[in-house]
């Protein structure tokens, strides 16, 4: 009875053992199904040299089993060439991020040193401002309040500058002079061209009153809607605003013809009726 009790004993323990392999089994196979199927493909590693890698316990090995001693000089070799491969892609990538850097930073400074070259200074354009004082007698400008007259010389300025980004290039062409009456006159014609109650500046108020062609005592309102008038008669008369502007700074324009506007203009709003006297030339 007692060998028998301890050979049941020992079935019921090698089928304990053979239960738990079996569920180990399972175990092991569901993980790497999951593993399979579940987690993300890591990229493949270069493919080193092969190593035999065997557990380092902390008992030195005695003269029996000093054959089957690691592979220490395989591991180390592995471990050098691995990390000589590592260093040398780091090199790469870092001076491949230098010379990156070094062109992007060239290349903000050549756009940063051109944007500085190609800018007047504020001495630049105080001199284009003492140049432009020559024609504040001018038609139309003599007319401006000073407030008015600094405004337009800015504008005009800006255009300059726009067109000749480098003022000495600007400065020493041989017809300088007649580049800037130019862009006085454009800015002139802008101006009439935005506001007909610009017209003002060519033909003031007073010197119509008294030149008799408007009474005198109109309101604000009263003028500009003569000014808008007469802009509408110049636009049919001319074909552009520029023309007549050039036509008045070169003293060439027909007097009769732009009185016999105003005269309309002012008899149509305000019954103002005057005679026009033709004088021959």
């Amino acid at each position: 009875m007692f060998f028998i009790s301890e050979f049941n004993e020992f079935n019921e323990f090698n089928e304990f053992n053979e239960f738990n392999e079996f569920n180990e089994f399972n175990e092991f196979n569901e993980f790497n199904e999951f593993r399979d199927y579940s987690l993300p493909k890591l990229p493949k590693l270069p493919k080193f040299s092969k190593f035999p890698i065997t557990p380092i316990t902390p008992n030195a090995p005695n003269a029996s089993n000093a054959s089957n001693a690691p592979n220490n000089s395989s591991l180390g070799t592995h471990l050098a060439s691995s990390s000589k491969w590592f260093n040398t892609l780091n090199f790469y990538t870092m001076k491949k991020f230098i010379l990156s850097f070094a062109v992007v930073a060239l290349i903000f400074g050549g756009l940063f040193a051109c944007g500085e070259q190609t800018r007047w200074n504020r001495e630049e354009r105080q001199a284009m401002r003492n140049l432009l004082r020559d024609y504040r007698k001018m038609v139309y400008l003599n007319d401006l309040s000073e407030a008015e007259y600094m405004l337009f010389a800015d504008r005009v300025i800006a255009s300059v500058e726009e067109a000749y980004p480098v003022y000495t290039t600007f400065i020493e062409m041989p017809a300088v002079n007649d580049t800037v009456q130019v862009y006085v006159v454009t800015t002139i014609v802008e101006q009439l061209a935005a506001d007909a109650s610009n017209m003002r500046h060519l033909y003031p108020y007073r010197d119509l009153v008294a030149a008799n062609i408007l009474p005198d005592g109109l309101s604000r309102a009263q003028q500009n809607a003569f000014y808008q008038c007469f802009a509408n008669s110049v636009d049919n008369a001319y074909a552009t605003p520029e023309q007549l502007v050039n036509a008045i700074v070169a003293d060439t324009v027909q007097t009769s013809q732009i009185a016999q506007m105003q005269a309309n203009c002012a008899n149509q709003l305000f019954g103002w009726t005057i005679e026009i006297i033709e004088v021959g030339n």
